[in-house]
């Protein structure tokens, strides 16, 4: 008897070292993009589901102490089953619940036994998985309630199975945390570390996010937002100190954060969320935001300015090094930018406004060393691109300085042909730079009375405000291409007008810099049109009668008569020449550096006179 246990016990064995080899060695990929559960054959288990499992009190402990568990339970008529799931601290997983047969699973989660913490994951049809995204574990565990819809249409009379596969979250490169739910307030907000990072996301529906910072120094926010509607805001108590709506996938930096206790980041879903949307989001410090932080040599890499960027020290360590920074500009606004270096031969530093795959981009003027009136892309930001070449004496320091102006009142580049004219409108002013050198401004002028009409329509009167940089030469065309008019400034910053008795019809003005210089992307020239309609402007074909014309008095009166003769030229436009500058009087100095009045007026009739 004996010796025929050892006999079986040996068999085992044999059995037991058959099965660990036959078993895969190779580790499964971590990550996020890697989240598959484990191979229903190596960790599903079986006869956990034991009745009655029906309340919180009576919930069956699954605790995960690897990377992934998976389980099975039977759901039976009017049944639900509950489980405490359990794994070690700072463990994030997601939980999928799976139906094996066609029924409509319902799966709540509560981090504690309190009914008012439950939350419900029902986004599956009949037949489909229910995904818990990003649950936060505990070593005292969570309650994962699972159910079938009894609906009617859904009831079932039959037992009805399903699988549960728990698998550990894990950051794809380690750069930051994982936050996980429930974090809907903030009471469970997850604390932020300054600086730090965190990966999250937005799922289901109405879903909030809250984090808690503890700032001691001035702090800024930047957020790499999903596709989709959201809101992100900073609050300190009931103070919304920085707030966001975001329609897009784009990058968001939020003001600088000044120190103080009880401050919270909010995200918040504002649309219809059916799989999870992640983000991204940083806490800088507002000392250190300026600073340069390597690598940054590609758009993906991208350092943002924050803060007081405009301050900071930023340098190239070799001609082969290269720095790419992301500046948040709201659509509604252009910026201006400029690189300043003390270095010797600074010339050979180079300034680009490049897009996301890392082209400069072609809707942007500028030259080595400034960005002209540059426009967000779609993300909702601004890339810069700074390189150096081998004539430098590395490393070289730079700085980088910028301002904005309002989208919709400058210039839309290119307009630097008749055939790219940007329409002027009347009554609306439009801030213009002749830059690089050598640049001309084209704009195009639609002047209409009511109706068609022969004559002069009215005055159009065209005006540059004093303050730019540069001398300017203002061209008219008609639509015919032959000038009209034209003015220029006999000194820079000196204020320009223009006036010209119009017929209906479209022109097309040019602003250039007089002697084919540029103003650097300094301060833009402010150009306006206004018009205004001739009171004598008849539609075409109702020209007015002398009173004592018999023909015009018998047709008045419903009399058809017979006109002879030839019916005379219409009078040529007339052209009025305003003068441009009004000299001030003795005790009104000229501003500095503008040299006095040589008393020749702006405007020019003669074009061979400059």
């Amino acid at each position: 008897m004996g010796r025929g246990r050892l006999l079986v016990v040996w068999a085992l064995a044999v059995v037991w070292l058959c099965a660990c080899e036959s078993k895969p060695t190779a580790d499964r990929p971590s990550g996020i993009k890697n989240m598959a559960p484990p191979p229903v054959s190596e960790t599903l288990q079986d006869g956990l589901d034991v009745e009655p499992n029906d309340t919180f009190l009576q919930a069956i402990d699954v605790t995960m102490t690897g990377d992934g568990i998976q389980w099975s339970g039977t759901l039976g008529v009017g049944d639900v089953d509950v489980w405490r799931v359990k794994a070690k601290a700072g463990t994030v997983a997601d939980i999928v619940v799976t139906p094996t047969g066609s029924v409509d699973i319902i799966a709540d989660y509560a981090p504690t036994d309190t009914e008012s913490e439950r939350r419900v994951y029902d986004l599956g049809a009949r037949g489909a998985s229910e995904l818990l995204h990003h649950i936060r574990l505990t070593p005292a565990g969570g309650y994962l309630t699972i159910r079938a819809r009894s609906n009617g249409k859904d009831a079932s009379s039959q037992p009805e199975g399903y699988r549960v596969s728990m698998t550990r979250v894990m950051s794809e490169d380690g750069s930051g945390v994982i936050a996980g739910e429930p974090d809907d307030s903030p009471e469970n907000a997850l604390v932020l570390t300054t600086p730090g990072a965190v990966e999250a996301a937005l799922y289901p529906s109405g879903d909030v996010d809250f984090y808690r910072m503890a700032v001691s120094q001035p702090v800024s926010v930047e957020f790499d937002l999903p596709e989709g509607a959201c809101e992100v805001s900073v609050v300190r108590g009931e103070e919304v100190l920085w707030q966001k709506i975001s329609r897009k996938a784009q990058k968001m930096t939020s003001d600088a954060i000044e120190a103080g206790p009880n401050v919270f980041v909010r995200v918040r879903s504002l649309e219809a969320v059916e799989t999870p949307l992640p983000y991204r989001m940083e806490v800088l410090m507002v000392n250190d935001a300026g600073a340069e932080r390597e690598p940054n040599d590609s758009p993906a890499q991208a350092q943002p300015l924050v803060g007081e960027w405009a301050n900071r020290t930023f340098s190239l360590a070799s001609p082969q090094d290269v720095d790419v920074f992301r500046l948040a500009v709201t659509p509604e606004f252009v910026a201006r930018l400029h690189l300043v270096s003390d270095a010797q031969n600074a010339a050979g530093l180079r300034l680009e406004a490049i897009d996301e795959q890392g082209a400069p981009r072609p809707d942007v003027t500028g030259d080595s060393l400034h960005a002209c009136d540059v426009r967000a892309l779609a993300s909702g930001s601004i890339l810069l691109r700074v390189s150096g070449g081998p004539s430098l004496t590395y490393p070289v320091a730079y700085r980088l300085k910028g301002d904005t102006e309002r989208a919709d009142a400058v210039e839309t580049e290119p307009n630097s042909t008749p055939e790219q004219a940007m329409p002027l409108e009347t009554d609306r002013q439009v801030l213009g730079h002749i830059f690089p050198a050598g640049d001309i401004d084209y704009y195009r002028i639609d002047v209409a009375a009511a109706g068609v009409t022969e004559g002069v329509a009215g005055k159009l009167r065209l005006d540059i405000e004093g303050g730019y940089v540069v001398p300017l030469v203002l061209k008219l065309q008609d639509s015919g291409g032959y000038e009209v008019s034209q003015a220029r400034s006999a000194q820079a910053s000196r204020p320009i007008h223009m006036e010209f008795d119009a017929p209906a019809g479209g022109y097309v003005l040019s602003v250039a810099a007089g002697g084919g210089g540029g103003d650097r992307c300094a301060k833009p020239y402010a150009l306006r049109a206004t018009f205004e309609p001739s009171q004598a402007a008849k539609p075409q074909g109702q020209a007015e009668a002398p009173a004592d014309d018999i023909h015009a008095i018998l047709e008045a009166a419903g009399i058809e008569t017979q006109k002879t003769g030839v019916p005379s030229p219409k009078p040529a436009p007339a052209v009025q020449a305003v003068p441009s500058e009004v000299a001030p009087e003795p005790d009104q100095p000229l501003p500095p550096g503008i040299p006095p009045d040589d008393g020749r007026g702006d405007l020019i009739e003669d074009e061979d006179a400059f």
